[in-house]
């Protein structure tokens, strides 16, 4: 299934007044990503998924530090900031199977989980674990936009007509 293909456009970057939304850049090209419902992400590839690794013992202090709010992965083929979605039939406590975190590498394949890609990067904010999961967890790479801002005392908003012609809007 293609993607359906959007281009933010900042209304008011031909005068150089405006302010880009954070994370997005004048006049490029994105995807739309896991839509659920009226809500949706963006994505900088038509192929929303990439790479999956797992933690193959949720309940091993081997493969996941309580105290250190790590996980050690059977691979890490990320990079620092990549966003991940993570799954599993009984998650670790602290993470919600289906929910989208951002990840460090902490050594090797150990990894770190934060709620934003700018926490990732900055090494802040680190998602506490609190308890051990049972079963395997996986983690798979997400190729979409972490927002991060809206201009000051500006509104932006990128519409989305699909193919059953129902428009969905982004606001920031």
């Amino acid at each position: 299934m293609k993607a359906n293909a959007v281009t933010y456009y900042n209304a008011t970057a031909q005068d150089n007044s405006g302010t880009n939304i954070g994370g997005l850049t004048d006049s490029t090209t994105y995807y739309v990503a896991l839509k659920v419902g009226d809500k949706f992400k963006l994505s900088t590839a038509e192929n929303v998924y990439g790479d999956t690794a797992s933690c193959l013992a949720q309940s091993s202090f081997t493969w996941v530090s309580i105290s250190g709010n790590t996980i050690l992965l059977d691979a890490n083929p990320y990079s620092n900031g990549d966003a991940l979605i993570y799954s599993s039939v009984s998650p670790i406590i602290g993470l919600q199977s289906g929910s989208i975190y951002f990840m460090r590498t902490t050594s090797g394949n150990t990894i770190a989980l934060y709620h934003t890609k700018a926490d990732a990067l900055a090494d802040s904010n680190r998602i506490d674990i609190v308890g051990y999961g049972s079963g395997r967890g996986n983690f798979t790479k997400v190729n979409i936009v972490d927002i991060t801002s809206k201009p000051s005392l500006q509104k932006r908003k990128l519409c989305c007509r699909f193919s059953l012609g129902r428009q969905m809007v982004f606001m920031k």
